[in-house]
């Protein structure tokens, strides 16, 4: 499922980025990376295989202080696990930087336009064309956000971008389209990340965003636009779970959408509270319910799989009418 991480603030980004993607390994990855803008440049790293091969990288040749950063561990989809596939991906100049969940399914199209245009691109990926096209927007004058916009325009398919410019060290700016981006809302600070379990160790007010919309986080706020550019808002709310259940509640609503079933079917107090999951007598529910069971048991680490064993248990148990004592 990959994962992203994003923050602008007063604490050392590279240890909120890394320390942010350590809890999110339970979504399954094959490489991380990160990206911080430090004195007006990008300094990056990035590496093929466990989250423990970047922390050694970064830990032998230490990176400079920075604010402002983000990072990613991503499931190969376009290129092989290696360093060079990994993200973040660059411009040719490196003077944006670009992670990305999802797929964009018009990327062969947009890499031979880039191609075409004589510029050089390094991985497999579809993401380096992302950061490419991004780049090319921000040299031609307009700010992040503008530029941001003006890229979603061109994607097709399902994806989260975030993205930095070295020369702009107050903001980090995202998009989403079917797939999960959440933003946490902190004091001094603002947060970007797959999910909660990225940053609920430092804040626990969260901004949930809706399809088709791009975000800036900054020092002192936060602003949502949709595609059109028109203003729009979030819903922001409590987090009032703990990191084990903020990572079973992503990987269940996850399936769910995957499967086709809105995630307001979904309660984020079913874990220790109310009625989880989905009801017996729904059509099709045997099997979807049987497909999240093996995701608990493969996808979690142990508290999580704890937690939600019981839940299962109370589930079948309520299926056959029997109350759970």
């Amino acid at each position: 499922m990959c994962g992203i991480v994003g923050y602008v603030g007063h604490q050392g980004a590279q240890d909120v980025v890394v320390e942010g993607l350590r809890r999110l390994e339970y979504r399954g990855y094959d490489s991380a990376g990160i990206a911080l803008v430090a004195d007006g440049e990008l300094v990056t790293d990035k590496r093929a295989g466990k989250l423990a091969n970047l922390e050694k990288a970064i830990a032998d040749t230490p990176l400079p202080g920075a604010t402002i950063g983000m990072g990613h561990t991503r499931w190969a989809t376009h290129g092989a696990p290696t360093d060079v596939n990994a993200h973040p991906h660059t411009g040719e100049t490196r003077r944006v930087a670009l992670v990305h969940n999802g797929i964009i399914e018009n990327f062969a199209e947009l890499r031979a336009g880039l191609e075409a245009a004589d510029h050089r691109l390094l991985s497999e990926t579809d993401t380096e064309v992302a950061a490419q096209l991004l780049e090319l927007e921000v040299l031609a004058g307009a700010d992040l956000t503008t530029a941001m916009l003006a890229l979603v325009r061109r994607l097709e398919g399902a994806f989260t971008l975030v993205a930095v410019d070295a020369e702009d060290p107050e903001r980090v700016v995202a998009a989403r389209r079917n797939s999960p981006l959440v933003v946490g809302i902190g004091e001094g600070e603002n947060f970007l990340g797959s999910d909660v379990a990225a940053f609920i160790e430092h804040t626990r007010e969260a901004l949930e965003l809706g399809q088709d919309q791009v975000v800036t986080i900054s020092r002192d706020g936060v602003e949502v636009a949709n595609f059109d550019g028109s203003p729009a808002t979030g819903r922001r709310y409590h987090v009032d779970w703990d990191l084990s259940a903020a990572r079973a509640i992503t990987v269940l609503r996850r399936l769910n959408e995957l499967d086709g079933i809105p995630s307001s079917r979904l309660h984020a107090t079913a874990f220790g509270h109310e009625k989880p999951l989905i009801d017996p007598s729904e059509p099709g529910s045997q099997e979807i319910n049987k497909r999240v069971d093996i995701i608990i048991v493969s996808s979690l680490p142990p508290e999580s799989q704890a937690l939600l064993g019981q839940v299962v248990k109370d589930r079948a148990r309520s299926a056959e009418g029997v109350t759970t004592p």
